[in-house]
This record gives C-alpha cells, sequence and structure tokens, in this order.
C-alpha cells in the first residue's frame, strides 16, 4: 500500500515538473554553446566570464563561488608550516593569553573600584547633571528674572542720570546767588 503511494507522489512530482518546464522558455539553440562555455568558465573561475556582458541572463549566473588560493610549491609550504610553527602560532598563543589577562583583570577592577565608580557617578550626578537640569527647568523664570533686573537697572541708571542734573543745575543756582553774611 505505501508503495502504491509513493509512485503516485513522484508521478505527481514529475507532472509539477513538466509544467514548470512548459512554462520556462528554452533557450535559443545559437546560444546554447555560448551559456555552456559561460557555466564552464564560472564554474572553473568562480567569476561571471569577461565576455558576459547580458543583464537579462542573471538568473543563470547566480551567486559568485570562492576563490580557491593557488597552489604552492612543497618547498612554499614547508617554509610556511616552519614560519607558523616557530614564530606565528607562538606569538598568536601569546596575544590570545595576554587578551585573556587583560579581560580578567578588566572584571576583576570592575568589581573591585565599585566604591570608586559609585562614588564618581554620584558626584558628576550631584555636581553637573542635578545642576544643569536644575537650570534647563528654570531658564524661563531666570530669563524672566534677567529682564526684569535689566529694565530695573536702565531705570535706575536713568533715574541716576537725572538726579545729577538736576543736582547740578540746583548747585549752579546756588553759586550764582550773592554770599552769605553770617549772623553773630
Amino acid at each position: 500500500m505505501r508503495r502504491g503511494w509513493r509512485g503516485v507522489a513522484l508521478v505527481g512530482v514529475g507532472l509539477v515538473t513538466l509544467a514548470y518546464a512548459a512554462l520556462v522558455p528554452p533557450a535559443p539553440l545559437e546560444e546554447a554553446y555560448e551559456r555552456m562555455a559561460s557555466s564552464v568558465y564560472q564554474l572553473r573561475h568562480g567569476t561571471p566570464p569577461p565576455w558576459h556582458t547580458d543583464t537579462e541572463d542573471h538568473w543563470r549566473i547566480g551567486t559568485r563561488f570562492a576563490q580557491a588560493p593557488t597552489p604552492r610549491s612543497p618547498m612554499a609550504q614547508f617554509v610556511s608550516a616552519v614560519w607558523h610553527t616557530l614564530f606565528a602560532q607562538p606569538v598568536w598563543a601569546v596575544a590570545y593569553a595576554a587578551r585573556v589577562c587583560a579581560r580578567h583583570f578588566a572584571a576583576l577592577a570592575h568589581v573591585l573600584f565599585a566604591p570608586v565608580r559609585a562614588l564618581a557617578v554620584a558626584m558628576y550626578t550631584g555636581l553637573v547633571v542635578w545642576p544643569w537640569c536644575a537650570l534647563h527647568a528654570m531658564a524661563p523664570v531666570l530669563y524672566q528674572l534677567y529682564v526684569i533686573g535689566g529694565v530695573a537697572a536702565l531705570l535706575g541708571l536713568g533715574l541716576g542720570l537725572l538726579s545729577v542734573v538736576l543736582l547740578g543745575g540746583e548747585h549752579g543756582l546756588y553759586r550764582a546767588r550773592g554770599p552769605r553774611r553770617r549772623v553773630k
């Protein structure tokens, strides 16, 4: 019974494939050789061929393949192995150990200097953030006080100048009259 259903499923898949193939237009015969050459070139070199300029052909080119490194001679492989074994990998190991030590030291310092950090945050909040926020909140009132104070200062300056002028005139009148007689 199961084998029969499997056959029906395969027939269904085949029919769907045929229906899809009927919907896809076949490539013209004169382009078949060029398409095959382009596909072979891309499979070998990992890039579309240099003669490929047709933007309508994007559905066939697809994604680019990763470039394989150029093969090296056995002597170059030996020199590379010696270099990495004696110099590069020890340096990498020391660098990794230094990174691990620095990470652990930073975590330890983070815990040990928690009181200092808390005090610094509190001082920054109390000396910078809070006054700035308070000044920002009080800015309209302070501006109004500034304007009122400026107007009062200008009025006071004008009144003072008027007083100087009036007192100067009175002093002139005082000096213009005759000298006083002394009363004994």
